[in-house]
């Protein structure tokens, strides 16, 4: 698909506003997922606090339709719009003769920066529905045996290059062969590489390691993430699992991420039947540590 482009002076107002409108999007769709949350809790504590009996979850249902739906709708135009820019960004590539080739490196950048900021709003969008899915207790999950080794070692292997690029060696301890835990395999992929993301995301310049162990206890395994990043104040430490709840990075002094990656995680181990802790020193690193029951998990949630 080929643009023929005239920007000119209004054109780059137009990525300007463009740019600008992103984050603004980016945070109403987290508004909206929160008010959404707090509707679904109120209609929850109504309906327990009424005597007649409680009817079928027509709410969840009708929630759990509108965040597919509206997930569905945002990621398909999402998509869209980052395939727009790409073949945006090669037509002023390609198009020596193009009215934007003396305003293209400026032009180039801005659109760069929509395309990442539209990439990062997709994100967002599947984490959001993830995470819906996750907290309707109806929602079905598919268990099967699954050796968390190697989930572990599938996540060590897409996470090598990054680690690599800030000097941090990704190492595992624990048994070669653990114990099968009755689980979703890509659930629980998911949710160690979340965890290991979130390691890299706030190493200091000078860590050098993250350790991913799997301990065997008589009813259960235990999983651990150990990092020696910048690590959470006690403030903040109680929160981390909470949607959108996003630890400031102080090397950057904003609010860093969706807020949503351990919010999901925490679901995921809680849908399998086991807990999850953080303990942190501030300066000094992070361990995270869940648990899976080697018994048969509620599959009802």
């Amino acid at each position: 698909m080929v643009f023929d482009v005239r920007f000119g002076i209004p054109g780059f107002v137009v990525v300007i506003l463009l740019l600008a409108a992103i984050p603004m999007l980016i945070a109403v769709s987290g508004w909206l997922y929160q008010e959404l949350r707090n509707t679904r809790a109120r209609l929850r504590r109504l309906q327990s606090e009424s005597s007649p009996p409680r009817l079928p979850s027509r709410n969840e249902e009708a929630y759990q339709y509108f965040i597919a739906t509206l997930s569905h709708q945002t990621s398909n135009a999402l998509q869209a719009t980052v395939s727009a820019l790409s073949n945006l960004r090669h037509h002023l590539d390609t198009d020596e003769n193009s009215s934007l080739a003396s305003s293209a490196p400026d032009q180039q950048h801005y659109l760069q920066q929509i395309e990442e900021e539209t990439q990062h709003l997709l994100a967002v969008t599947g984490k959001l529905r993830l995470l819906a899915q996750l907290e309707m207790e109806e929602t079905p999950i598919a268990f099967q045996p699954v050796q968390l080794r190697g989930a572990v070692a599938d996540v060590i292997m897409r996470s090598a290059e990054k680690a690599q690029a800030q000097s941090i060696e990704l190492l595992y301890h624990g048994p070669s062969r653990p114990p099968r835990v009755l689980a979703n395999r890509e659930q629980i992929t998911q949710a160690l590489q979340n965890l290991v993301d979130n390691s890299l995301k706030y190493a200091r310049p000078d860590s050098r390691e993250i350790v991913l162990s799997i301990a065997v206890e008589p009813n259960c395994l235990r999983v651990s993430i150990a990092d020696d990043g910048i690590g959470i104040s006690h403030v903040m430490l109680p929160h981390i699992f909470d949607s959108a709840y996003r630890v400031p990075d102080p090397r950057i002094r904003r609010q860093s991420g969706s807020g949503l990656g351990l919010a999901i995680v925490r679901r995921i181990v809680e849908r399998h039947g086991g807990q999850i802790d953080a303990q942190s020193i501030y300066g000094e690193g992070t361990l995270i540590t869940f648990t899976l029951p080697q018994t048969t998990p509620d599959l009802d949630g």
